[in-house]
């Protein structure tokens, strides 16, 4: 009787705190995790070996994160970087990133990213931001399919894009830009003008398997053809080393995976 009163206090302490600024920190910080969901804090601290093996130095320079959601990949990079930008249109998922990451080294921007600056169309999941999108393909494909929740509560919006160059002339070339814009990847990418030295995307098969070849390609032509691939499927690499872009094309034409991440390391010139 004593622990379920005990639970029943805490629930409501819970509730009434739930969208502050406080507990937002609280909640979504490591030591939580570690206690109220352990599964969560060892997959953490995977990410966070898997991430750190990406870079020869302890800590880089600058990473982007484009398309951060809630900050879960920022809080990773604001501990491998000195400093990190965390893009992100959505004002929900702002305000929790504020809360997380205020007066920290991610500094939070509340812009959307894409191949020319102007506006564009942003597709709002208002019950679950996670798959907010620019692209009206994603919304079609990946979502539907998916039976997502909120997939029939959507809100379009016109918001501001601008171009990876851009915030790169502003903000300085950073060692590694991770993408995660459910869909719009290939739109961020052409953005792009110049390589960088690490660069990572999502992508979801078979419905976005032309534009992550395309993306490739486009890789490939910015880089003189000097970047290595791999890919991972929430965990390690699935190749012991990098491979040239008609390889990895080769080997996504053929998979039947369903998701992935693709990253292009610029190969190490001896």
């Amino acid at each position: 009787e004593f622990k379920s009163t005990i639970v029943m206090i805490f629930s409501r302490i819970k509730n009434l705190l739930r969208d502050t600024a406080i507990w937002i920190k609280i909640s979504h910080s490591s030591w939580y995790q570690r206690i109220r969901n352990p599964n969560a804090y060892s997959a953490f601290l995977d990410e966070m070996k898997f991430f750190r093996s990406l870079f020869n130095e302890e800590r880089v320079k600058l990473i982007f994160d484009v398309g951060a959601n809630v900050g879960n990949k920022s809080f990773i990079f604001s501990r491998l970087a000195y400093q990190v930008l965390a893009f992100e249109p959505s004002e929900k998922c702002i305000r929790i990133l504020k809360a997380r990451f205020g007066n920290s080294n991610v500094n939070i921007l509340n812009n959307a990213l894409g191949r020319i600056s102007g506006h564009q169309d942003f597709y709002l999941v208002k019950n679950n931001e996670a798959y907010n999108s620019f692209s009206k393909k994603h919304i079609d494909t990946t979502l539907t399919k998916r039976h997502a929740a909120g997939a029939n509560d959507i809100e379009i919006m016109k918001i501001s894009v601008d171009t990876l160059d851009h915030f790169m002339g502003k903000y300085g070339i950073p060692d590694y830009i991770k993408i995660d814009v459910e869909g719009f990847e290939i739109d961020v990418i052409m953005g792009l003008t110049k390589p960088v030295s690490l660069i990572s995307f999502e992508a979801n098969f078979p419905d976005f398997k032309n534009e992550t070849i395309e993306i490739i390609n486009y890789l490939s032509k910015l880089s003189n053809d000097s970047y290595l691939y791999n890919i991972s499927v929430e965990g390690p690499f699935l190749f012991e080393s990098g491979l040239r872009a008609t390889k990895v094309i080769d080997f996504l034409k053929e998979s039947d995976l369903r998701y992935l991440e693709v990253y292009a390391k610029l190969e190490p010139v001896n």
